[in-house]
């Protein structure tokens, strides 16, 4: 991953479709970058069969997006 590239790594779950899953991530992904003004960092996402653990912790890096309406 170079500096100027963020991914996004998700398990599809059964049923699902990755590859619109992915679409409909990337597409999220470029317009927050657009709207920050980075138009010139690359995004991606893609399914994969299982995300790595973080070596010392041994936790999965879980990151959820909140929304505007988003209340607790």
């Amino acid at each position: 991953v170079s500096k100027q590239e963020i991914q996004c790594a998700f398990i599809a779950q059964p049923g699902q479709d990755p590859q619109a899953i992915a679409d409909s991530i990337a597409a999220e992904m470029r317009a927050a970058l657009d709207t920050a003004g980075c138009r010139t960092v690359q995004c991606r996402a893609f399914a994969v069969a299982a995300l790595e653990k973080h070596p010392r912790s041994g936790k999965t890096e879980r990151y959820i997006p909140l929304y505007e309406d988003y209340t607790v």
